[in-house]
């Protein structure tokens, strides 16, 4: 990710990061959700896609994307 950030690829990083959050969501909800588990990713997914829209035009310089990169990674992990 910080391959993409450093090349200020924003769609590519957007794209990988909403991959990522969807598919650590679609983990967790099908643990606690059971059958809604669809709908609930869904509406999650486009909150989501919204949030990393804003951080993609938020962040106009690398410095500041890297470090929002590194924050998401660590909100993944957990």
């Amino acid at each position: 990710m910080r391959t993409y950030a450093s090349k200020n690829n924003f769609k590519s990083l957007n794209a990988f990061l909403l991959f990522l959050i969807r598919d650590e969501l679609e983990k967790q909800t099908i643990l606690k959700y059971g059958g809604r588990t669809m709908t609930f990713i869904e509406n999650t997914g486009r909150v989501m896609n919204n949030q990393i829209d804003a951080l993609s035009s938020f962040t106009g310089d690398q410095k500041r994307l890297i470090n929002k990169v590194d924050l998401m990674l660590e909100i993944l992990n957990e």
